[in-house]
C-alpha cells in the first residue's frame, strides 16, 4: 500500500510540474512579433482604403512596445499587443489583425 501511495504522489508531482512548465512556456519571441506585424500590415493595408494604415512596412526589430507582467494576472488584449510595431499602434484594423495572429500562435 505504501508503494502505491508513493507512486501516486510521484505521478501527481510530475503532472503538476508538466502543467506548470507548459503554462509558462508560451512566451512570444521576436519571430512571433515579426510574423504578426507582417500579417497585420498586409491585413490592414488591404482591409480599407479609408483607414490610416501606413503604406511603409513596419519596423520589426524594435522589440516589445508593451509591458509584460509576471504578477500572475490574466492575459489581456494589452498584453497581446506586446511587440506590435509603433506604426500599427493607432490603426484599429492593424491592432485587431495583430492580436488575432498572436492568439492563433497561442499567446
Amino acid at each position: 500500500m505504501a508503494r502505491l501511495t508513493r507512486a501516486t504522489a510521484l505521478f501527481t508531482a510530475l503532472a503538476i510540474v508538466a502543467v506548470w512548465t507548459a503554462a509558462f512556456a508560451a512566451t512570444p519571441t521576436q519571430t512571433d512579433f515579426d510574423a504578426c506585424n507582417r500579417e497585420a500590415q498586409a491585413t490592414a493595408s488591404s482591409s480599407s482604403g479609408s483607414s490610416t494604415s501606413p503604406s511603409a512596412s513596419p519596423s520589426l526589430g524594435t522589440g516589445s512596445t508593451g509591458s509584460s507582467t509576471s504578477g500572475g494576472s490574466a492575459s489581456t488584449s494589452t498584453d497581446l499587443r506586446s511587440g506590435m510595431s509603433a506604426q500599427g499602434q493607432s490603426n484599429p484594423a492593424y491592432q485587431q489583425a495583430y492580436t488575432d495572429c498572436m492568439k492563433r500562435r497561442g499567446f
